[in-house]
């Protein structure tokens, strides 16, 4: 595997910046790295605390969260019957930027809801585009 993977990385680009390779070892050795993850694992963990949290109060009649270990984003799934794509244009045109759960869907019958980065959206800022989303939920 490691044999193919040199090959890959020879055919696609010869070698890497010599120049950037040490800066990241450095970053690396130094202890800025395991800072840096240290420090957005918790900034994740209070968005992620934050959002389940506000969908859970603010969007339960609609919405349940999906458990998940993994990524920037939370799943749900619908509880009331929607029509996603309207709901989704509609929290876009209030600035609320979420997605169908379906656009990503691999195989037919998959439970469509909505997909929620927070990536991107200080903590602070989550419960307010909630409540945007709770209007536009409300009139869907």
């Amino acid at each position: 595997a490691r044999a193919a993977l040199m090959l890959a990385r020879q055919r696609a680009d010869w070698h890497g910046s010599l120049h950037a390779q040490d800066t990241l070892a450095a970053f690396i050795a130094e202890g800025h790295l395991a800072r840096h993850v240290r420090r957005m694992r918790a900034t994740y963990g209070q968005r992620r605390r934050v959002l389940l949290d506000g969908v859970a109060r603010e969007l339960d009649r609609w919405l349940v969260a999906v458990p998940g270990c993994a990524g920037l984003h939370v799943g749900t799934r619908v509880v009331a019957g929607l029509d996603l794509a309207r709901v989704v244009d509609g929290a876009r045109a209030l600035g609320v930027n979420v997605d169908r759960v379906g656009r990503y869907a691999i195989g037919a019958g998959v439970a469509d809801g909505l997909l929620f980065g927070y990536g991107a959206i200080d903590a602070a800022a989550i419960p307010a585009a909630l409540r945007l989303l709770g209007r536009v939920l409300a009139a869907a």
